[in-house]
Parts: structure tokens; C-alpha cells; sequence
């Protein structure tokens, strides 16, 4: 046992005076202008740059194509739909940043029972017909010219004709 302490007993002092001398380093020391650890006086020491990104002549493009607005997505109509076939441009409406109007895709259609109902809407020509009515869920994206998105769902109502 006393081999063993003998022959461990060094590295555990020079283990703990590594650790000290590592502590006082790294932890312990001040500068003159109160900078704490070696760390944090050498990073006060390192030059930086403040670049002034607004000269740049790509970020003013950039931030006037940031600036426009995702497509805006309502429904146009008081009134509701019927139980018969429904043009959906004819009640979901769009608006770009530029005035125009986007380009929808149909995510999903449910009842108000979440059943999915998909495939009341007929993407060939636009029409949405339902079989019984309720309150339906039509899930909406819109994407404008500069590939913008906005996705909203809307409660449509459809009533019996």
C-alpha cells in the first residue's frame, strides 16, 4: 500500500497544482481595465470590425424584396355556399403585394367533424361540390410571383338549395 501511494501520491500533488495553476489562469486574473481570465483579456485585445451592411448594394434589393407581404387570403362572400357545385374563386379571394391576384391550391377540406372531404373539390376546374351541409374547413396556400406563401383556414358554411 505504501508502494502504491508512493508511486501515486506525485501525480496527485502535480495533478492539483496543474488545477491551481489552470484556476488562477483562466479564472483569477484582472487586467488594468477589469477584464477577468485569461479569456476575457485576450478577446479584449482583438480588434473588430463593425461592417455597415447597408452600403452593400445586394441589401437594398434585399430589403425591399423583404418588405413585400405574403398573399392575403379572405372570404369575399356574405352569403354561403349550397349543396350544389360552388366555384371557389367566386368566394376565396387573394391579393399579392402587387395588387394581383395569387395562385391557391386546396390543402385539405373537412367537416366540422374533421372528416376529410377532399374530394368535393375538383382542381380541374376550380368547383367544390358538397353533399350535405354544415360547416366545412377548406385549408388554403397561396403562393404570389416571388414564391411568398401564406396558408390560412377558412369556415365555410353550405346550405341546402
Amino acid at each position: 500500500m505504501k508502494e502504491i501511494i508512493r508511486q501515486y501520491g506525485g501525480f496527485f500533488v502535480e495533478a492539483i497544482v496543474l488545477v491551481s495553476l489552470c484556476f488562477f489562469l483562466f479564472i483569477n486574473i484582472t487586467d488594468n481595465n477589469g477584464n477577468k481570465g485569461v479569456f476575457a483579456i485576450i478577446g479584449s485585445n482583438i480588434p473588430t470590425v463593425n461592417v455597415d451592411y447597408g452600403t452593400y448594394s445586394d441589401f437594398t434589393s434585399f430589403k425591399s424584396e423583404a418588405a413585400k407581404t405574403a398573399p392575403d387570403i379572405e372570404y369575399k362572400r356574405t352569403d354561403q355556399m349550397y349543396t350544389i357545385s360552388n366555384l371557389l374563386s367566386d368566394y376565396i379571394g387573394t391579393t399579392t403585394y402587387s395588387g394581383n391576384a395569387a395562385h391557391i391550391k386546396v390543402l385539405s377540406l373537412n367537416d366540422e367533424n374533421g372528416n376529410d372531404c377532399l374530394e368535393a373539390y375538383n382542381e380541374t376546374d376550380g368547383t367544390i361540390t358538397f353533399s350535405n351541409p354544415g360547416i366545412y374547413i377548406i385549408r388554403i396556400k397561396a403562393t404570389d410571383d416571388i414564391n411568398k406563401k401564406r396558408i390560412v383556414d377558412i369556415e365555410i358554411p353550405v346550405e341546402r338549395i
